[in-house]
């Protein structure tokens, strides 16, 4: 499952790390941070450690779907709906 969501006011980056901040692709925590709603984007003020993907040009909505033994999300822009992340992992 996601175990650790944060908002933030101007951009989407996911990362699989450790608890430690480690990229940990295979059993690492998820962390998705998104926030891209109703305020002017800005650029990333330095590197994210173990991202993904970093956006910070589109406004949009991430959509998490919690599944049995896993999870899937997808970052899809606003108003075009426009899919720029997606990805399915199982819980651990």
């Amino acid at each position: 499952m996601v175990r650790c969501l944060t908002t933030a006011n101007a951009h989407y980056a996911p990362a699989p790390q450790t608890p430690a901040a480690l990229a940990d692709a295979a059993r690492g925590i998820r962390e998705i941070v998104a926030g891209t709603g109703g305020t002017t984007l800005r650029a990333f003020s330095s590197p994210v450690a173990n991202s993904e993907l970093r956006n910070a040009a589109d406004h949009g909505v991430l959509k998490l779907e919690l599944l049995d033994t896993g999870y899937r999300w997808s970052f899809v822009t606003t108003p075009s709906g426009v899919v720029r992340d997606s990805g399915e992992a199982s819980c651990h």
